[in-house]
C-alpha cells in the first residue's frame, strides 16, 4: 500500500477523487473477498497483499482530500 499511494493520489487527480474512492472500495472488497475465500496461501497472499494494498492505496488519499473538501476546519478532525 506504502509502495502507491503516490501513484493513487495521481490516480485520483486524474479520474476525480470521489471516484478514486469509488474504486479503492471495490478492489478493496474483491481483495477482502478473495482472502475470506482463500484456499491456499499463495491466493491468501494475492488478497491480502496486492488487492487490499492497491484498493487502500486509492481510498487513503481520496479520504484525506474528500474530508478537507466536505467539512468545515473546525470538525475536520472529527470526520
Amino acid at each position: 500500500m506504502a509502495s502507491l499511494m503516490i501513484t493513487g493520489g495521481k490516480v485520483g487527480t486524474i479520474l476525480g477523487r470521489r471516484r478514486a474512492f469509488a474504486l479503492g472500495l471495490i478492489i478493496y472488497a474483491a481483495g477482502s473477498l478473495t482472502t475470506a475465500l482463500a484456499p491456499d496461501l499463495g491466493v491468501l497472499l494475492l488478497g491480502w497483499s496486492l488487492l487490499e494494498g492497491d484498493g487502500a492505496a486509492l481510498v487513503m488519499p481520496a479520504v484525506v482530500s474528500l474530508v478537507a473538501a466536505n467539512f468545515p476546519p473546525e470538525r475536520r478532525a472529527g470526520a
